[in-house]
């Protein structure tokens, strides 16, 4: 990545408003001269830097679609590298396209606790007009998502999908 969206990047932090963290996400999408794949991660790096209390910034993408979602970029501790399509968070989230704010990531029937630090969890789908992707952030405590926070990832993801190649990633 060019030093300026590094330089952007780190720029953001948790006093950020959705306003900067959306636009420095649309600077990381923007860079033509890097890859998909690394424009993808340095969305869930700008994530991570909005939000630095996060056990991770992960970003799933159908493989194939309707079957199963795989890790595509990530931030932070360990989570699982597939999912299967309709179970857990990620996959009720690209299965019913709609976003999933969970307080209590125990409760929620069907998730797998990869990663027991944690606690609750938002998962945005990044639809046009297929699920191109599911956004995923873990927080170590309780009831930890914002509306605030959950409308910046959303914004971050409807970016992502503005500008997700049409051929694939």
């Amino acid at each position: 990545m060019p030093d300026r969206v590094v330089a952007a990047t780190l720029a953001i932090g948790p006093g950020s408003t959705v306003r900067e963290v959306v636009e420095v996400a649309q600077v990381v999408l923007d860079v033509e001269e890097a890859p998909w794949s690394s424009r993808l991660q340095g969305v869930c790096a700008v994530l991570w830097q909005a939000r630095p209390s996060l056990v991770s910034a992960s970003l799933y993408a159908p493989d194939p679609p309707g079957i199963r979602l795989v890790l595509a970029a990530h931030q932070g501790g360990p989570v699982a590298l597939t999912v299967p399509w309709h179970e857990g968070l990620v996959g009720t989230a690209a299965a019913d396209r709609v976003v999933q704010i969970v307080p209590l990531l125990r409760m929620f029937h069907g998730h797998r606790l990869d990663n027991p630090a944690a606690q609750s969890a938002v998962a945005v789908p990044v639809t046009r007009p297929g699920v191109l992707a599911v956004l995923v952030l873990l927080a170590p405590e309780r009831d930890a998502f914002t509306p605030v926070e959950v409308e910046m990832v959303q914004q971050v993801a409807e970016q992502a999908a503005q500008r997700w190649p049409s051929q694939g990633h």
